[in-house]
């Protein structure tokens, strides 16, 4: 397996994204980009709520979790980890970095945030 094995498709259905997740634990590991910045996901799960946004955008932040809209429910991420940092929950990361709504997870261009209109 390739560290490459390991990239989020946010298109697929949310049972597949989250058995990448866990199958690819510990290595190579889930991983995906916000805002450039590379995201292991390491935790997860699949929420009731069903995506309303394109795949990939980042549709609801709470304390327990960062919601992902996928091909068909949202994924909520529980923990994630940054590149040369270590493993958070989603409450602790949130408590030293900002991350916004409507954002797609995976968008690499210049650095910016690729945002959903309303």
């Amino acid at each position: 397996m390739s560290k490459s094995f390991g990239i989020i498709n946010w298109k697929n259905p949310s049972k597949d994204i989250l058995n990448l997740i866990r199958g690819t634990y510990p290595w190579p590991s889930a991983y995906t980009t916000y805002m450039g910045e590379s995201w292991k996901i390491l935790s997860a799960e699949i929420s009731s709520n069903k995506s309303i946004f394109p795949a990939g955008t980042i549709s609801e932040i709470t304390k327990d979790g960062i919601f992902v809209s996928t091909l068909d429910n949202d994924i909520k991420i529980t923990e994630l980890q940054l590149s040369g940092k270590k493993r958070l929950t989603v409450f602790d990361f949130l408590k030293g970095n900002i991350v916004s709504t409507k954002v797609v997870l995976g968008s690499t261009v210049d650095r910016k945030a690729v945002l959903i209109d309303e």
